[in-house]
Protein backbone atom coordinates (compact mmCIF):
# COMPACT_ATOMS: atom_id res chain seq x y z
CA UNK A 1 0.00 0.00 0.00
CA UNK A 2 1.54 3.91 -1.04
CA UNK A 3 2.38 5.59 1.87
CA UNK A 4 -0.26 8.91 1.88
CA UNK A 5 1.67 12.34 2.50
CA UNK A 6 1.32 12.32 6.21
CA UNK A 7 2.36 8.79 6.07
CA UNK A 8 5.53 10.38 4.59
CA UNK A 9 6.07 13.28 6.98
CA UNK A 10 5.39 11.38 10.01
CA UNK A 11 8.29 8.88 8.43
CA UNK A 12 10.64 12.08 7.83
CA UNK A 13 10.19 12.62 11.64
CA UNK A 14 11.19 9.84 12.66
CA UNK A 15 14.01 9.45 10.60
CA UNK A 16 14.80 12.47 11.59
CA UNK A 17 14.93 11.45 15.65
CA UNK A 18 16.18 8.21 15.19
CA UNK A 19 19.64 9.66 12.86
CA UNK A 20 19.98 12.47 16.05
CA UNK A 21 19.73 9.36 18.35
CA UNK A 22 22.13 7.71 16.32
CA UNK A 23 24.81 10.62 16.13
CA UNK A 24 25.51 10.75 20.09
CA UNK A 25 26.04 14.09 19.72
CA UNK A 26 24.04 15.16 23.04
CA UNK A 27 24.21 15.51 26.90
CA UNK A 28 23.58 12.31 29.22
CA UNK A 29 19.75 13.25 29.69
CA UNK A 30 18.71 13.71 26.20
CA UNK A 31 17.88 9.89 25.70
CA UNK A 32 15.65 9.55 27.77
CA UNK A 33 13.44 12.77 26.27
CA UNK A 34 14.48 11.60 22.75
CA UNK A 35 12.47 8.63 24.19
CA UNK A 36 9.57 10.17 25.23
CA UNK A 37 9.12 13.00 22.84
CA UNK A 38 9.30 10.45 19.67
CA UNK A 39 6.58 7.88 21.74
CA UNK A 40 4.56 10.91 21.54
CA UNK A 41 4.73 11.50 17.52
CA UNK A 42 4.04 7.84 16.94
CA UNK A 43 1.67 7.80 19.17
CA UNK A 44 -0.84 10.73 17.97
CA UNK A 45 1.54 12.01 14.58
CA UNK A 46 -2.81 13.46 13.64
CA UNK A 47 -1.93 16.47 16.18
CA UNK A 48 1.78 17.55 14.22
CA UNK A 49 1.43 16.96 10.57
CA UNK A 50 0.73 21.13 10.15
CA UNK A 51 4.09 21.01 12.53
CA UNK A 52 6.06 18.82 10.55
CA UNK A 53 5.27 20.14 7.40
CA UNK A 54 6.66 23.66 8.67
CA UNK A 55 9.74 21.96 10.27
CA UNK A 56 10.11 20.31 6.80
CA UNK A 57 10.25 23.39 5.03
CA UNK A 58 12.44 25.25 7.78
CA UNK A 59 14.94 22.03 7.45
CA UNK A 60 14.34 21.87 11.46
CA UNK A 61 17.04 19.50 13.31
CA UNK A 62 16.16 16.43 15.14
CA UNK A 63 17.31 18.24 18.74
CA UNK A 64 14.68 20.93 17.53
CA UNK A 65 12.12 18.86 16.40
CA UNK A 66 11.92 17.06 20.03
CA UNK A 67 12.10 20.72 21.41
CA UNK A 68 8.94 21.93 19.90
CA UNK A 69 7.16 18.95 20.60
CA UNK A 70 8.25 19.24 24.49
CA UNK A 71 7.23 22.49 23.97
CA UNK A 72 3.60 21.82 23.14
CA UNK A 73 3.73 19.28 26.13
CA UNK A 74 4.47 21.71 28.65
CA UNK A 75 1.60 23.83 27.45
CA UNK A 76 -0.56 20.83 27.85
CA UNK A 77 1.40 19.89 31.43
CA UNK A 78 0.36 23.48 33.03
CA UNK A 79 4.30 23.55 32.98
CA UNK A 80 4.06 26.64 31.41
CA UNK A 81 2.15 29.20 30.40
CA UNK A 82 3.92 30.31 26.76
CA UNK A 83 6.90 29.51 24.63
CA UNK A 84 10.01 31.39 24.85
CA UNK A 85 11.65 30.41 21.82
CA UNK A 86 10.37 32.58 18.75
CA UNK A 87 11.29 30.14 16.63
CA UNK A 88 9.25 27.23 17.97
CA UNK A 89 6.49 29.67 19.01
CA UNK A 90 5.87 30.60 15.86
CA UNK A 91 4.97 27.58 14.69
CA UNK A 92 3.07 26.27 17.29
CA UNK A 93 0.93 29.82 17.40
CA UNK A 94 0.25 29.04 13.88
CA UNK A 95 -1.12 25.00 14.17
CA UNK A 96 -5.11 24.74 14.64
CA UNK A 97 -4.06 22.40 17.33
CA UNK A 98 -3.71 24.77 20.26
CA UNK A 99 -2.30 23.29 23.02
CA UNK A 100 -3.31 24.49 26.59
CA UNK A 101 -3.50 23.26 30.09
CA UNK A 102 -5.39 20.66 31.06
CA UNK A 103 -5.14 20.51 34.39
CA UNK A 104 -8.11 21.14 36.73
CA UNK A 105 -6.27 22.52 39.85
CA UNK A 106 -2.96 24.20 39.96
CA UNK A 107 -1.59 21.76 42.37
CA UNK A 108 -2.86 18.67 40.03
CA UNK A 109 -0.68 16.08 38.35
CA UNK A 110 -2.02 15.78 34.63
CA UNK A 111 -1.46 11.65 34.27
CA UNK A 112 -1.23 9.93 31.15
CA UNK A 113 -3.51 6.74 31.28
CA UNK A 114 -1.09 5.15 28.65
CA UNK A 115 1.97 6.27 28.84
CA UNK A 116 4.25 8.08 25.73
CA UNK A 117 6.51 5.60 26.63
CA UNK A 118 4.49 2.82 25.63
CA UNK A 119 6.30 0.02 23.79
CA UNK A 120 9.33 1.72 24.59
CA UNK A 121 11.11 2.27 20.97
CA UNK A 122 8.91 -0.40 19.45
CA UNK A 123 6.85 1.60 16.90
CA UNK A 124 9.85 4.07 16.08
CA UNK A 125 12.48 1.24 14.98
CA UNK A 126 9.04 -0.67 12.05
CA UNK A 127 8.49 0.71 8.81
CA UNK A 128 6.28 3.47 8.57
CA UNK A 129 3.28 1.10 7.03
CA UNK A 130 4.11 -1.40 9.98
CA UNK A 131 3.99 1.55 12.54
CA UNK A 132 0.62 2.86 11.07
CA UNK A 133 -0.67 -0.72 11.07
CA UNK A 134 0.24 -1.92 14.32
CA UNK A 135 -1.08 2.06 16.30
CA UNK A 136 -4.34 1.11 13.82
CA UNK A 137 -4.40 -2.38 15.44
CA UNK A 138 -4.02 -0.69 19.03
CA UNK A 139 -6.72 2.15 18.37
CA UNK A 140 -9.09 -0.73 17.34
CA UNK A 141 -9.16 -2.36 20.54
CA UNK A 142 -9.98 0.76 22.45
CA UNK A 143 -6.08 1.92 23.41
CA UNK A 144 -5.69 5.83 22.17
CA UNK A 145 -2.38 7.22 23.56
CA UNK A 146 -0.17 10.54 23.39
CA UNK A 147 -1.38 14.01 24.12
CA UNK A 148 -4.83 14.07 23.62
CA UNK A 149 -7.58 14.98 25.76
CA UNK A 150 -9.22 11.54 26.51
CA UNK A 151 -5.77 10.49 27.76
CA UNK A 152 -5.02 12.77 30.42
CA UNK A 153 -6.01 12.85 33.61
CA UNK A 154 -5.64 15.71 35.39
CA UNK A 155 -4.98 14.04 38.78
CA UNK A 156 -4.69 15.02 42.53
CA UNK A 157 -1.35 13.83 43.59
CA UNK A 158 -2.19 11.38 46.81
CA UNK A 159 -3.10 9.21 44.23
CA UNK A 160 -0.19 9.50 41.60
CA UNK A 161 3.01 8.68 42.73
CA UNK A 162 4.45 7.64 45.97
CA UNK A 163 8.16 9.97 45.31
CA UNK A 164 5.58 12.63 44.58
CA UNK A 165 5.61 15.90 46.59
CA UNK A 166 2.43 17.38 47.73
CA UNK A 167 1.63 20.91 46.56
CA UNK A 168 -1.15 23.95 47.11
CA UNK A 169 -4.66 22.81 48.44
CA UNK A 170 -3.59 19.33 49.13
CA UNK A 171 -0.19 20.17 51.43
CA UNK A 172 -2.17 23.00 53.00
CA UNK A 173 -4.98 20.31 53.89
CA UNK A 174 -2.57 17.41 54.58
CA UNK A 175 -0.47 19.62 57.18
CA UNK A 176 -3.53 20.61 58.96
CA UNK A 177 -3.41 16.42 59.83
CA UNK A 178 0.10 16.08 60.49
CA UNK A 179 3.19 18.37 59.24
CA UNK A 180 5.16 17.61 56.72
CA UNK A 181 3.39 14.83 55.42
CA UNK A 182 3.59 13.42 51.67
CA UNK A 183 2.32 10.64 49.58
CA UNK A 184 4.05 8.06 50.56
CA UNK A 185 2.57 8.30 54.28
CA UNK A 186 -0.76 8.36 52.66
CA UNK A 187 -0.46 5.21 51.37
CA UNK A 188 -3.01 5.75 48.70
CA UNK A 189 -3.48 2.87 45.94
CA UNK A 190 -1.66 5.41 43.02
CA UNK A 191 -1.57 5.53 39.17
CA UNK A 192 1.93 4.15 39.00
CA UNK A 193 2.46 0.92 41.45
CA UNK A 194 5.81 -0.65 41.96
CA UNK A 195 6.26 -4.34 40.64
CA UNK A 196 3.65 -4.33 37.60
CA UNK A 197 3.67 -7.50 35.71
CA UNK A 198 3.95 -6.32 32.76
CA UNK A 199 6.89 -3.29 31.74
CA UNK A 200 4.18 -1.30 29.96
CA UNK A 201 7.82 0.79 28.66
CA UNK A 202 10.14 -2.11 27.49
CA UNK A 203 10.99 -2.15 24.10
CA UNK A 204 9.18 -5.35 22.15
CA UNK A 205 12.58 -7.27 21.33
CA UNK A 206 12.65 -9.11 17.93
CA UNK A 207 9.55 -6.76 16.87
CA UNK A 208 9.57 -6.40 13.04
CA UNK A 209 5.79 -6.22 12.45
CA UNK A 210 2.70 -5.09 13.63
CA UNK A 211 1.53 -8.27 14.88
CA UNK A 212 4.80 -8.76 16.56
CA UNK A 213 4.42 -5.61 17.97
CA UNK A 214 1.26 -5.75 19.56
CA UNK A 215 0.83 -9.18 20.31
CA UNK A 216 4.47 -10.13 21.26
CA UNK A 217 7.58 -11.67 19.97
CA UNK A 218 8.66 -15.40 21.46
CA UNK A 219 6.23 -15.69 23.90
CA UNK A 220 6.98 -11.94 25.43
CA UNK A 221 3.88 -9.67 25.81
CA UNK A 222 3.58 -7.00 23.43
CA UNK A 223 2.11 -3.72 23.81
CA UNK A 224 -1.46 -4.45 23.79
CA UNK A 225 -0.58 -6.33 27.10
CA UNK A 226 1.31 -3.41 28.27
CA UNK A 227 -2.28 -1.30 27.26
CA UNK A 228 -3.88 -4.10 29.65
CA UNK A 229 -1.71 -3.58 32.04
CA UNK A 230 -2.16 0.34 32.57
CA UNK A 231 -5.56 0.26 32.37
CA UNK A 232 -5.92 -2.64 35.29
CA UNK A 233 -4.02 -0.47 37.18
CA UNK A 234 -5.81 3.58 36.48
CA UNK A 235 -9.29 1.05 37.59
CA UNK A 236 -8.12 0.12 40.73
CA UNK A 237 -6.82 3.69 41.79
CA UNK A 238 -10.09 5.08 40.39
CA UNK A 239 -11.82 2.48 42.26
CA UNK A 240 -10.86 3.87 45.79
CA UNK A 241 -13.80 4.93 47.65
CA UNK A 242 -11.25 8.01 49.10
CA UNK A 243 -10.40 9.29 45.69
CA UNK A 244 -13.98 9.29 44.28
CA UNK A 245 -15.38 10.88 47.95
CA UNK A 246 -12.46 13.40 47.02
CA UNK A 247 -13.31 14.41 43.22
CA UNK A 248 -16.82 14.71 44.38
CA UNK A 249 -16.72 17.02 46.89
CA UNK A 250 -14.37 18.87 44.56
CA UNK A 251 -17.12 18.85 42.25
CA UNK A 252 -19.68 20.19 45.02
CA UNK A 253 -17.53 22.88 45.39
CA UNK A 254 -17.06 23.92 42.00
CA UNK A 255 -20.52 23.32 41.20
CA UNK A 256 -19.89 21.64 37.70
CA UNK A 257 -18.26 17.81 37.29
CA UNK A 258 -14.62 17.67 36.10
CA UNK A 259 -14.57 16.35 32.49
CA UNK A 260 -11.18 15.28 30.97
CA UNK A 261 -12.03 16.48 27.79
CA UNK A 262 -13.65 19.62 28.86
CA UNK A 263 -12.05 22.63 26.89
CA UNK A 264 -9.37 24.71 27.97
CA UNK A 265 -11.50 27.75 28.58
CA UNK A 266 -13.49 25.53 31.02
CA UNK A 267 -10.59 24.18 32.77
CA UNK A 268 -8.87 27.56 33.18
CA UNK A 269 -12.26 29.02 34.97
CA UNK A 270 -12.10 25.86 37.39
CA UNK A 271 -8.81 26.46 38.50
CA UNK A 272 -9.87 30.22 39.09
CA UNK A 273 -12.33 28.24 41.28
CA UNK A 274 -9.68 26.72 43.12
CA UNK A 275 -7.78 30.05 43.88
CA UNK A 276 -10.79 31.88 44.49
CA UNK A 277 -11.93 28.85 47.00
CA UNK A 278 -8.36 27.80 48.27
CA UNK A 279 -10.00 27.62 51.79
CA UNK A 280 -12.56 25.59 51.29
CA UNK A 281 -10.65 23.30 48.86
CA UNK A 282 -8.07 22.81 51.67
CA UNK A 283 -10.64 21.46 53.76
CA UNK A 284 -11.34 18.81 51.09
CA UNK A 285 -7.82 17.87 50.60
CA UNK A 286 -7.95 18.15 55.14
CA UNK A 287 -10.19 15.14 54.75
CA UNK A 288 -9.21 13.31 51.62
CA UNK A 289 -5.68 13.10 54.23
CA UNK A 290 -7.49 12.22 57.19
CA UNK A 291 -9.37 8.94 55.25
CA UNK A 292 -5.86 7.75 53.52
CA UNK A 293 -4.63 4.49 54.97
CA UNK A 294 -1.57 5.66 56.50
CA UNK A 295 -2.45 8.47 58.26
CA UNK A 296 -5.20 6.05 60.52
CA UNK A 297 -2.16 4.33 61.80
CA UNK A 298 -0.82 5.80 64.92
CA UNK A 299 2.61 5.59 65.84
CA UNK A 300 2.83 2.40 63.66
CA UNK A 301 1.07 0.72 66.93
CA UNK A 302 -2.82 1.18 66.33
CA UNK A 303 -5.10 2.39 63.86
CA UNK A 304 -7.80 4.29 63.90
CA UNK A 305 -10.74 2.81 62.61
CA UNK A 306 -13.04 1.34 64.95
CA UNK A 307 -13.19 -2.27 64.49
CA UNK A 308 -10.01 -2.87 63.40
CA UNK A 309 -7.69 -5.42 65.77
CA UNK A 310 -5.35 -3.14 66.40
CA UNK A 311 -8.36 -1.28 67.87
CA UNK A 312 -9.24 -3.92 70.01
CA UNK A 313 -5.89 -5.17 71.40
CA UNK A 314 -4.78 -1.51 72.57
CA UNK A 315 -8.24 -0.40 73.45
CA UNK A 316 -8.63 -3.92 76.05
CA UNK A 317 -5.43 -3.46 77.37
CA UNK A 318 -5.82 -0.01 78.45
CA UNK A 319 -10.00 -0.66 79.76
CA UNK A 320 -8.38 -3.30 81.78
CA UNK A 321 -5.59 -0.84 83.36
CA UNK A 322 -8.24 1.37 84.01
CA UNK A 323 -10.54 -0.84 85.45
CA UNK A 324 -7.72 -2.35 87.52
CA UNK A 325 -6.30 0.89 89.01
CA UNK A 326 -10.31 1.87 90.04
CA UNK A 327 -10.29 -1.49 92.30
CA UNK A 328 -7.22 -0.37 93.57
CA UNK A 329 -8.32 2.64 94.76
CA UNK A 330 -11.35 1.21 96.61
CA UNK A 331 -13.99 1.59 93.85
CA UNK A 332 -16.80 -1.13 93.24
CA UNK A 333 -16.56 -3.14 90.41
CA UNK A 334 -19.20 -1.38 88.79
CA UNK A 335 -17.03 1.76 89.11
CA UNK A 336 -14.61 -0.28 87.38
CA UNK A 337 -16.46 -1.59 84.46
CA UNK A 338 -17.52 2.03 83.99
CA UNK A 339 -13.90 3.36 83.83
CA UNK A 340 -12.63 0.39 81.44
CA UNK A 341 -15.69 1.59 78.96
CA UNK A 342 -14.52 4.97 78.88
CA UNK A 343 -10.77 4.34 78.59
CA UNK A 344 -11.61 1.77 75.50
CA UNK A 345 -14.02 4.36 74.08
CA UNK A 346 -10.96 7.08 75.00
CA UNK A 347 -8.97 4.89 72.64
CA UNK A 348 -11.06 6.05 69.28
CA UNK A 349 -11.31 9.75 70.53
CA UNK A 350 -8.75 12.22 69.57
CA UNK A 351 -7.09 12.55 73.18
CA UNK A 352 -4.14 9.96 72.45
CA UNK A 353 -3.13 10.75 68.84
CA UNK A 354 -3.12 14.69 70.50
CA UNK A 355 -1.01 13.43 72.91
CA UNK A 356 1.52 11.32 70.64
CA UNK A 357 1.16 14.43 67.75
CA UNK A 358 2.50 16.60 70.22
CA UNK A 359 5.45 13.97 71.24
CA UNK A 360 6.45 13.36 68.40
CA UNK A 361 6.44 15.89 66.18
CA UNK A 362 9.64 17.95 65.16
CA UNK A 363 10.03 20.40 68.10
CA UNK A 364 9.93 24.56 66.00
CA UNK A 365 9.45 28.07 68.04
CA UNK A 366 6.24 28.54 66.41
CA UNK A 367 2.62 28.93 67.03
CA UNK A 368 1.96 25.17 65.37
CA UNK A 369 4.00 23.61 68.15
CA UNK A 370 2.48 25.76 70.98
CA UNK A 371 -0.85 24.51 69.45
CA UNK A 372 -0.11 20.95 69.66
CA UNK A 373 1.35 21.17 72.99
CA UNK A 374 -1.80 22.88 73.93
CA UNK A 375 -3.70 19.55 72.20
CA UNK A 376 -1.74 17.59 73.75
CA UNK A 377 -2.10 18.78 77.40
CA UNK A 378 -5.61 18.83 76.67
CA UNK A 379 -5.69 15.26 75.87
CA UNK A 380 -3.73 14.65 78.98
CA UNK A 381 -6.04 15.90 81.18
CA UNK A 382 -9.10 14.83 79.39
CA UNK A 383 -7.69 10.89 79.58
CA UNK A 384 -7.02 11.54 83.70
CA UNK A 385 -10.49 12.52 84.40
CA UNK A 386 -10.76 8.68 84.20
CA UNK A 387 -8.82 8.59 87.44
CA UNK A 388 -10.72 8.82 90.53
CA UNK A 389 -9.81 11.54 92.94
CA UNK A 390 -8.28 13.44 90.33
CA UNK A 391 -11.52 13.75 87.81
CA UNK A 392 -12.77 17.69 88.49
CA UNK A 393 -9.23 19.07 88.54
CA UNK A 394 -8.46 17.26 85.55
CA UNK A 395 -11.53 18.36 83.93
CA UNK A 396 -10.78 22.18 84.53
CA UNK A 397 -7.14 21.48 83.31
CA UNK A 398 -8.73 20.16 79.69
CA UNK A 399 -10.79 23.01 79.38
CA UNK A 400 -7.89 25.88 80.45
CA UNK A 401 -6.01 24.02 77.88
CA UNK A 402 -8.41 23.49 75.11
CA UNK A 403 -9.11 27.13 75.33
CA UNK A 404 -5.76 27.73 75.07
CA UNK A 405 -5.24 25.77 71.66
CA UNK A 406 -8.44 27.17 70.31
CA UNK A 407 -7.03 30.48 70.41
CA UNK A 408 -3.78 29.61 68.67
CA UNK A 409 -5.47 27.88 65.82
CA UNK A 410 -7.78 30.66 65.07
CA UNK A 411 -4.66 33.32 64.98
CA UNK A 412 -3.38 30.37 62.52
CA UNK A 413 -6.25 30.22 60.16
CA UNK A 414 -5.70 33.85 59.95
CA UNK A 415 -2.21 34.39 59.32
CA UNK A 416 -2.47 31.19 56.47
CA UNK A 417 -5.41 32.28 54.72
CA UNK A 418 -3.70 36.06 53.83
CA UNK A 419 -0.52 34.13 53.32
CA UNK A 420 -2.30 31.31 51.07
CA UNK A 421 -4.21 33.73 48.83
CA UNK A 422 -0.91 34.73 47.91
CA UNK A 423 1.07 31.47 47.64
CA UNK A 424 -1.65 30.63 45.11
CA UNK A 425 -1.66 33.49 42.97
CA UNK A 426 2.11 34.07 42.60
CA UNK A 427 3.99 30.68 42.63
CA UNK A 428 5.63 30.20 39.74
CA UNK A 429 5.54 26.24 38.10
CA UNK A 430 7.92 24.18 37.21
CA UNK A 431 8.21 20.66 35.52
CA UNK A 432 10.36 17.54 35.76
CA UNK A 433 11.39 17.22 32.15
CA UNK A 434 11.68 13.82 31.98
CA UNK A 435 8.34 12.81 33.57
CA UNK A 436 5.25 14.01 33.99
CA UNK A 437 5.32 15.95 37.21
CA UNK A 438 4.13 19.72 37.82
CA UNK A 439 5.69 21.46 40.44
CA UNK A 440 4.24 24.65 42.44
CA UNK A 441 7.05 26.26 43.76
CA UNK A 442 7.40 26.15 47.62
CA UNK A 443 10.78 26.42 48.27
CA UNK A 444 14.36 26.98 46.83
CA UNK A 445 15.06 22.95 45.93
CA UNK A 446 11.72 23.09 43.45
CA UNK A 447 13.69 25.82 41.52
CA UNK A 448 15.16 23.23 39.16
CA UNK A 449 11.69 21.22 38.79
CA UNK A 450 13.93 18.14 39.81
CA UNK A 451 13.32 15.82 42.48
Amino acid sequence: MALTEEDKLEEWAVNLINDYEASGNYSSSEPKRIGRFSGELVANPEAYYELLDMARSQNLTGKELVQTIRSIEDLLLGAKQSIKNPKIKVMVDSMSFNPSDRRQLISDVIHHLYAQRTGGDTLRKLSQQERKSGRNILRSEGYEWGNIPKNLRSLFRSWHLYSDRLQGAERIGADRVRQGIEVKDLQNPVMHPSGMDVNPTRTIRGATTAEEAVYGVGGSPGMLAQMEAQKEATLAVEADPNLQRTQQAVDELFGSQYDPEASGKALAERRQLGIDKADELADVFEAAARNSPGVRILNGVARWIPGDKEDYLLGAGLAVAGAGSTLLAGGSPAQAAETGRRVAVDVATQDFQDINTALTTERKKDLPTLQRDFQGLAGVSNVATLIPGIRVGSAVASLVFTGAGVAVGNRIKRDESKERRQQFLTNPRYVNPDDDHVLTQTDKSFKTGRY
